[in-house]
């Protein structure tokens, strides 16, 4: 049975911590019992309808508990399941041998969302086919990467049984808070996962009168082939192409990060996990990644900055992270229906591990600057924004941002909008390149070396 620590909220049918439990439905008779019931057993006796005196007996509970094991990821739609039981008879938490509040957490359900739902280690009864049945989730508080625990207590253990099925059910079906969404797996949050930012499908032609594509032709049709085909068309080609791997590669503000997102809108409704840097140092972590991915194909991984996460790929032992990572794209192991995207500055630097074996990585594109015909239409539209109808500015800057990366464009826009805030007039767009381009010679500055001061 599920031990509580004492708790501070209340759930409608929780008392006062050392309350008297409602007993009538129990005709105790103390003196027949080799001891007398706990206040747990009380409850789960009276929530079972069934004669206290078989809530003495470890071994008739111990036979009618029926416990499974989920991976830490799951945590949060465990939870929400809980919530959504039918049938609810109510819940209960107990602390040295007393019953406590029932504490309620908030569970994140989306971006920004989030549901009232029952803490780890609470009893919850409910009805399943008419019959009263007890279920709990414990974790393993010190292991972020540990198993979860669920567990249903029924009268009868067949009936335990069937209402362990239904619960694993909601927890894969429609009380998932992950699945179909964006989601960043992050070890420093509870249960592994916390949510990136809504997506959005990307503009069809014609829709709102700007390019279908925020990337270049050439690019998106690369992406096209190679990333979205084999996941949306995955039951089509997954025996062909079990799984796919792509490295994108680029200086440091070329845009590799903007046509990740452009690709996350392309596969909205699809499950996409980003991992966070500290994901890639450990082997164990990097497992459940990809196990979380293999469960809910087709699925995409997105692992950035790889040349700057995975550690010193020449040293001997090779890094945990690293091994597994390798493990998992071409191993034996390595999950049917999961494509993996990376970002590297330094395709160099993955040289051997990654970039000569076409067996990990099946595709290296390029992410280079914009083509000036792609700079001009961002421009255009820039202006449009800011200073409509004004064609000579969008001439200009089309001058004066020859070989800039997405990465500067992006930030002419920010720093113009910010300095028009700050300073309470409007956006000056021709002043905002000059802004940008000394930071660009501050950054190069301070590369190599030299000092720079504020004025």
């Amino acid at each position: 049975m599920a031990h509580c620590d004492v708790v501070v909220a209340h759930d409608d049918v929780t008392t006062r911590p050392g309350a008297d439990v409602d007993d009538t439905t129990q005709d105790l008779q103390l003196d027949a019992f080799s001891r007398p019931p706990t206040v747990s057993e009380r409850w789960v006796a009276t929530t079972l309808d069934v004669d206290v005196r078989r809530c003495l007996d470890d071994d008739w509970m111990a036979d009618r508990a029926v416990l499974t094991s989920l991976p830490a990821y799951e945590r949060t739609s465990v939870l929400r399941a809980i919530e959504h039981l039918p049938g609810r008879l109510g819940a209960a938490a107990f602390a040295h041998g007393e019953r406590s509040f029932v504490r309620r957490v908030k569970v994140p359900t989306g971006p920004g969302l989030s549901e009232d739902c029952v803490a780890p280690g609470t009893l919850v009864g409910w009805r399943y086919a008419g019959v009263p049945v007890i279920t709990w989730m414990d974790v393993a508080p010190d292991d972020p990467i540990g198993e979860l625990q669920l567990a249903c207590l029924a009268a009868e253990v067949d009936v335990a049984h069937e209402a362990l099925a239904t619960l694993r059910s909601m927890v894969v079906g429609d009380c998932s808070t992950w699945r179909r969404r964006h989601v960043v797996f992050d070890p420093t949050s509870p249960g592994l996962l916390r949510f990136a930012a809504a997506r959005r499908k990307n503009p069809r032609p014609g829709s709102d009168g700007r390019p279908a594509s925020t990337v270049a032709p050439e690019l998106a049709a690369e992406l096209t082939r190679h990333v979205v085909t084999p996941v949306r068309r995955w039951e089509e080609v997954g025996d062909l192409v079990p799984r796919r791997g792509v490295l994108l590669f680029g200086s440091p503000g070329s845009g590799k990060r903007h046509v990740v997102r452009w690709l996350l809108g392309e596969l909205v409704g699809v499950t996409c996990v980003t991992a966070t840097p500290r994901v890639l140092m450990s082997g164990d972590l990097v497992r459940t990644l990809y196990d979380m991915a293999a469960a809910v194909v087709p699925s995409l991984v997105v692992l950035e900055d790889l040349d700057l996460t995975v550690g010193d790929w020449s040293s001997s032992p090779a890094p945990d992270g690293l091994v597994e990572l390798v493990t998992q794209l071409d191993g034996p192991s390595a999950a049917r229906g999961v494509v993996t995207v990376a970002t590297t500055n330094d395709p160099g630097a993955a040289e051997t591990t990654f970039v000569r074996r076409t067996d990990r990585f099946d595709r290296l594109v390029h992410v280079g600057p914009p083509s000036d015909e792609r700079r001009a239409e961002w421009l255009t539209e820039l202006v449009a924004r800011h200073s409509p109808g004004d064609a000579e500015l969008a001439e200009r800057l089309e001058h004066r941002t020859r070989g800039w990366t997405f990465g500067q464009l992006y930030e002419l826009e920010r720093t113009a909008v910010l300095s028009a805030l700050a300073d309470g007039r409007p956006v000056d767009l021709a002043e905002a390149v000059e802004q940008v381009r000394s930071q660009a010679a501050l950054r190069s500055s301070a590369a190599e070396g030299a000092e720079g001061s504020y004025l």
